[in-house]
């Protein structure tokens, strides 16, 4: 596997647009959702030549999509992929990063609101201009 994953590039792909049905449909059902982006174990990442800039460019695009349509609760561990423990393998959290977890999910879980979300879905994000677009281009996404 060893400098394997240097060509991938997780920043463009249909896959925003399915990801765009699941927010659809937490967004028509009120669904207060807390999202977690995991970390990328970063010893994998440097043996298979995963660049953690694309991830780093991913984590931009996908956080776009969920703030600007009003999702903002997210957790994003995608920075911690070098601390010991956090993650036993290529993605899979270890002890440390479920402490990290458990830390920002139990106030989730436990806050009493009335509330329902305020969502604003936007239907520019089922296309392709939007699965193909560049993180480096969201001004021009969002000036459309």
């Amino acid at each position: 596997m060893k400098g394997s994953q240097q060509r991938l590039n997780y920043t463009k792909s249909p896959e925003f647009a399915d990801f765009q049905l699941v927010l659809n449909q937490f967004a028509n059902n009120h669904t207060d959702v807390l999202f977690i982006i995991p970390p990328i174990n970063q010893r994998w990442a440097d043996y298979t030549g995963l660049s953690m800039k694309m991830i780093a460019q991913f984590d931009k695009k996908i956080r776009y999509q969920l703030t600007s349509q009003g999702f903002n609760n997210i957790v994003d561990l995608t920075k911690d992929g070098s601390e010991d423990y956090f993650v036993t393998d290529t993605i899979h959290l270890g002890w440390r990063g479920w402490l990290a977890v458990d830390q920002r999910v139990d106030p989730f879980l436990s806050k009493k609101t009335t509330t329902k979300p305020n969502y604003h879905i936007n239907d520019a994000f089922y296309s392709n201009r939007w699965q193909r677009l560049d993180p480096k281009d969201l001004a021009a996404f969002e000036n459309q």
